[in-house]
């Protein structure tokens, strides 16, 4: 038998075998992620008013900061351009169809369980967000199924003209498909049948024009051909048209059509984006959510860190693709440029991270409700790769040197010499403020 050590010997305080184990355990842990540090994809930052060039710079300095802490690999937009090549559009398609279709499978449920009231304004939301979604020009059954669902609840309640606009829309945005017989009863089926051969009596011809000519044309999410273009078989009712350019431009409408009644539609395109924010907090919030864990999902990374500004504050969140969870969110003033205060504190958003792993304890239930549409750089990342330069050509500017201990569950921020408290752990809300003088 092995003497002990003097500091082990019997009836001392490393006598217990855990004693050594947890030691060795953390040491062992420590030295596989510096083998194989967790991965953390970067993105830009959601701001409104900054070109390509500032995203790009924003993304190398965050980059950096995450790879100067030794711990972590932070990935920018080239390295995550090749992890994803190929299933960017599955990306845009579950991130921006996400929000809606959780609405929609609530509504669904709601219906089923003969809950038909409460089912209708569910539904109503699960459509708004559904046609919003539409706009990506990305092909979708979804919000087919929901007028179908919602046009089956409105019956339960007896709201007959209700009813019957409900399956009208279903036949606007997909006319040659049919419900369901397994789902739908044969009444159903064949009232349905009725209000389609009677829409489409009644085509409608819609012209659709393009501020760049020769643009894509997509119809509901159908590729109808490039514009200028003539569609004369449209059915009454509400569509949204698409039209892409092959310098990845685009843009969207969303419009509505008489039986029998001419149109023109003119489109005009700008950059890419990932479709229009929310009006409220928590749909922002949903769409962020769907947004990121559709990209981490697909991008084989360990985390994504989400920056982005909300009422004059600048946010910071992590989202562990493991544990499929968002970190709470690091809260701080800013002033101009959002992306110089980013860079700075990354460090302090890392600490939530536990020998590479984000702690239950750390978690919030919901993505910080920033702007999808004010990121260019991951706008273009999915919609249009090929637009992309590669890194910045000028050097990341340097930057203040940082220190963050943490005492007492209270972190201070050094930069530049200047001290400013930090309140941690969570607070109210689970987030973590820090202020820069």
């Amino acid at each position: 038998m092995y003497p002990r050590p003097p500091m082990a010997r019997k009836g001392g305080s490393f006598d217990s075998p855990g004693v050594w184990f947890r030691p060795m355990l953390s040491l062992l842990t420590s030295l596989a992620i510096a083998a194989d540090p967790p991965t953390i994809a970067v993105v830009g930052v959601h701001q409104g008013g900054r070109d390509l060039n500032a995203e790009i710079a924003a993304e190398n300095a965050i980059v950096a900061r995450i790879d100067a802490t030794n711990l972590y690999d932070g990935l920018g937009h080239i390295e995550l351009a090749s992890r994803i090549a190929g299933r960017e559009s599955i990306i845009v398609e579950e991130a921006v169809f996400g929000p809606g279709r959780r609405l929609l499978d609530d509504g669904r449920s709601m219906w089923s369980q003969a809950q038909p009231d409460q089912a209708v304004p569910v539904l109503d939301d699960a459509i708004a967000a559904l046609r919003a979604a539409m706009a990506e020009g990305v092909p979708s059954r979804d919000l087919w199924d929901a007028y179908m669902v919602k046009g089956m609840a409105e019956r339960d309640l007896g709201h007959e003209d209700a009813t019957t606009a409900a399956w009208e829309a279903a036949v606007a945005v997909a006319p040659t498909r049919n419900p369901d017989p397994a789902t739908y009863p044969p009444d159903v089926v064949a009232i349905y049948d009725r209000l389609r051969s009677d829409l489409l009596s009644e085509p409608c011809v819609v012209e659709v024009d393009a501020s760049v000519a020769g643009a894509r044309v997509l119809l509901d999410g159908d590729p109808r051909g490039k514009a200028p273009i003539t569609l004369s078989d449209v059915a009454p009712g509400t569509h949204t048209v698409v039209a892409i350019a092959d310098d990845g431009s685009r843009g969207s409408a969303t419009f509505e059509v008489d039986a029998g009644a001419p149109l023109t539609v003119r489109v005009p395109l700008g950059p890419p984006t990932l479709g229009e924010a929310s009006t409220s907090s928590i749909g922002r919030a949903r769409q962020v959510g769907a947004l990121y864990r559709a990209f981490g999902s697909r991008a084989d990374v360990d985390f994504v860190l989400i920056v982005g500004v909300v009422d004059e504050e600048l946010r910071l969140q992590l989202y562990s693709v493991k544990a499929n969870a968002f970190s709470q969110p690091t809260l701080l003033p800013y002033q101009g440029d959002a992306s110089d205060e980013a860079a700075v504190v990354v460090p302090r958003v890392l600490e939530v991270l536990e020998d590479g792993v984000l702690p239950v304890d750390k978690t919030v239930a919901n993505a910080i409700p920033i702007d999808i549409a004010a990121n260019d750089l991951l706008a273009r990342l999915l919609l249009a790769p090929a637009t992309l330069p590669g890194r910045a050509d000028e050097p990341v500017r340097s930057r203040p040197k940082w220190l963050i201990p943490v005492v007492a569950g209270v972190g201070v921020l050094v930069v530049g010499g200047a001290v400013a408290g930090a309140v941690a752990g969570g607070g109210d809300h689970g987030t973590i403020t820090v202020t820069i003088p």
